[in-house]
């Protein structure tokens, strides 16, 4: 029965000690901060979907979604800004629906919990409604 108990206190030290190791290194939480191009994508239903360039910027806890007028000149979508935050994924708030006055749905802007990818070079936020059946996909690439 000694050598059980004495067993159980050995490994009960071992698991302290090498449970409060000083070197586990704990990853930060992605950051989204900077200037981005790419497009933002909307298909509905069974419709042929719907794709615009953009530039993006997001700042410490907002963002502005703009065409990207170097590719296109005229808007399909609204041009917009807002507050985000970062859960397990990003969540979009729409503060500004239209600062460029075009003529646009406003519905059509993505809001709400996004699927955040962030394994490529390539930043991918994806939200699906399975009710709808409505796709909305924005990707970007960091701007130098």
């Amino acid at each position: 029965m000694r050598k059980i108990a004495s067993f159980i206190i050995a490994l009960g030290l071992l698991a302290f000690f090498v449970g409060c190791a000083d070197d586990v290194f704990v990853e930060p939480p992605p950051t989204l901060t900077g200037n981005y191009v790419g497009t933002y994508t909307l298909k509905e239903g069974t419709q042929v979907p719907i794709e615009e360039p953009i530039t993006w910027r997001f700042s410490q806890n907002s963002y502005s979604k703009r065409l990207d007028t170097t590719r296109i000149d005229s808007n399909v979508f609204c041009d917009f800004d807002g507050t985000y935050e970062l859960e397990n994924g990003v969540n979009l708030n729409q503060t500004n629906g239209n600062p460029t006055r075009a003529t646009c749905t406003v519905e059509q802007n993505p809001t709400g919990f996004f699927q955040l990818d962030q394994s490529t070079d390539t930043l991918k936020m994806t939200q699906y409604d399975s009710e709808t059946l409505t796709l909305k996909i924005i990707k970007l690439l960091k701007a130098e």
